[in-house]
């Protein structure tokens, strides 16, 4: 069996791309610790589990500036 390539298009759904709004290489990240309700939390896990990303992954994405 064969792996199939997760990053060239296979027709059906086109490429798939892995770290979208990830840091720049040159970039200083700083961490943000940010206290939210539980029912915001678990809305937020939830979410995040649709796309298969973590919860602090999909805040990341959310949050970053489109085109980066």
């Amino acid at each position: 069996m064969v792996a199939e390539s997760e990053s060239e298009p296979d027709g059906l759904t086109g490429g798939v791309y892995y770290g979208l709004h990830l840091e720049q290489p040159d970039e200083e990240m700083v961490t943000v610790i940010v206290r939210l309700p539980k029912a915001t939390g678990d809305s937020l896990n939830q979410q995040a589990r649709r796309y298969h990303i973590s919860r602090s992954e999909y805040i990341r994405r959310r949050l970053a500036p489109a085109g980066q």
